[in-house]
């Protein structure tokens, strides 16, 4: 991790979620924000980045929305452009891709922090398999792993699952 202040030239990672549609806004994109911040602080996603990539930085947009699938005809219209798109440029590579506000939805808050990292984690994993970058990337710090589910949210989940 870097200790002390930061350069422009350190950080590798950018990216935001819009919340086209509600759902995932508690606990979901707050989260996103911390594992970016974390994974983009990270010496070793640094520099595993800058020996993979000659774009200093990746930048991942997360659009938050119903998939276009489950839209009328003019709202996907609306949509379509949020679909994921991976775009190679002189400066950055854009990754821009949707999560399913319905399915964020059916969660819990704090359940829905448990898809930060493997949504951020797909981003870049979206970048390297489209634009063919060579490079194993290093393993997720653990101050990226988001917190244990509290007991509560376990005993809902598990009283939700009964009825269900």
């Amino acid at each position: 991790m870097h200790t002390g202040g930061r350069d422009a030239d350190d950080s590798w990672l950018e990216g935001d979620v819009v919340p086209m549609r509600g759902g995932g806004d508690t606990g979901f994109l707050p989260e996103v924000e911390r594992v970016m911040e974390v994974l983009d602080s990270d010496h070793a996603w640094f520099h595993w980045w800058r020996s993979v990539s000659k774009a200093p930085v990746l930048d991942l947009a997360i659009f938050l929305l119903r998939t276009p699938q489950s839209l009328a005809s003019v709202e996907a219209n609306i949509y379509a452009g949020c679909d994921e798109r991976v775009v190679r440029g002189r400066r950055r590579h854009l990754v821009r891709m949707h999560v399913d506000s319905d399915e964020l939805s059916a969660l819990e808050p704090d359940e829905r922090r448990l898809l930060a990292l493997p949504t951020v984690l797909d981003g870049i994993s979206r970048v390297t398999t489209h634009l063919k970058i060579v490079g194993v990337p290093p393993p997720v710090p653990p101050a990226a792993q988001p917190a244990p589910l509290p007991p509560g949210v376990l005993r809902r989940r598990r009283l939700k699952e009964l009825l269900d």
